[in-house]
């Protein structure tokens, strides 16, 4: 059973202007160990803060004694994403892929000297990703766990300069596996967010080029996809650069491990040149960094 319950924290951040103060929300029991930045998504109106009252009735103090790596100095360049972060380390950090506020929170990883911006994750099945063309257009999920950047924020930072894909993979049997990417980039709203990718290498086999590469992005309510006596997303209950339909479902149901097609049918999350598509892997990660 997946440990999805959330209890409160108070998050220490400090502002533009260099005030000190705390924000209250819910998010993970583990989030508070081991991150720092902003634990509970995106500060703006309609953002995903839930009310803390809701789900505890005591709060834990986040980040008390670390610094906030997401502190903009008044007169910088603000990053696009976070290769253009100059100290940036594996963790959360604030990004503003117009190159203008609002901020955008998201998971940046460092390996080695390639700094990587983390569009997708799925860790756990916590969060939902059967969704319409507006949520995957804006995004949605916590950038601390698992979440989707949004499409108009991987478009606007993908049209500035080249960039590579990574996707890190891994199953039930504790095995990794990944696939990289030379080229990557999504369209505008336009183009229906049209991925182009290409260049592989790497150990999980590619199922992402053929297939997919070229193709708009489709959701259970905008089907772009190339099955025209139905609609992908629908059926396999995700959402994807789909053709007739797939040889990757990243978006799809979170179905842990060998599925029964006689029972959940092809909607997991798969990656169909390493585990076939009867089986859903325990997590993915998608990123992209500029060279």
């Amino acid at each position: 059973m997946r440990d999805c319950v959330q209890v409160c924290y108070k998050h220490k951040f400090i502002s533009h202007s260099g005030s000190v103060s705390y924000d209250l929300g819910c998010a993970y029991q583990q989030t508070c160990s081991h991150l720092t930045g902003s634990i509970f998504g995106k500060r703006r109106s309609e953002g995903r803060r839930q009310i803390c009252s809701e789900c505890c009735n005591s709060t834990r103090l986040c980040n008390r004694d670390l610094p906030c790596f997401h502190t903009v100095s008044h007169g910088t360049i603000l990053p696009r994403e976070c290769s253009d972060i100059a100290d940036v380390k594996t963790g959360v950090y604030d990004i503003y892929p117009d190159g203008v506020l609002p901020a955008v929170p998201v998971y940046c990883v460092v390996n080695g000297i390639k700094k990587w911006t983390v569009i997708q994750r799925r860790i756990n099945g916590c969060t939902d990703f059967y969704r319409g063309w507006e949520a995957y257009k804006e995004g949605f999920g916590n950038s601390s766990g698992e979440y989707w950047l949004g499409n108009e924020n991987m478009h606007k930072i993908s049209s500035h300069g080249r960039h590579a894909l990574r996707v890190e993979l891994s199953d039930f049997d504790n095995q990794d596996k990944y696939a990289e990417y030379k080229t990557f980039s999504i369209g505008d709203e336009q183009d229906g967010y049209q991925l182009a990718v290409g260049g592989y290498s790497g150990n999980a086999g590619d199922s992402l080029t053929y297939g997919h590469s070229g193709m708009k992005f489709s959701t259970f309510d905008s089907d772009n996809d190339k099955y025209y006596t139905n609609n992908c997303a629908k059926l396999h209950e995700g959402a994807w650069w789909y053709a007739r339909c797939y040889a990757s479902n990243l978006n799809g149901k979170y179905l842990p491990g060998r599925i029964d097609y006689s029972v959940s049918g092809d909607k997991s999350v798969v990656w169909h040149s390493w585990r076939g598509d009867d089986y859903g892997l325990k997590s993915t990660k998608m990123m992209i960094r500029k060279y």
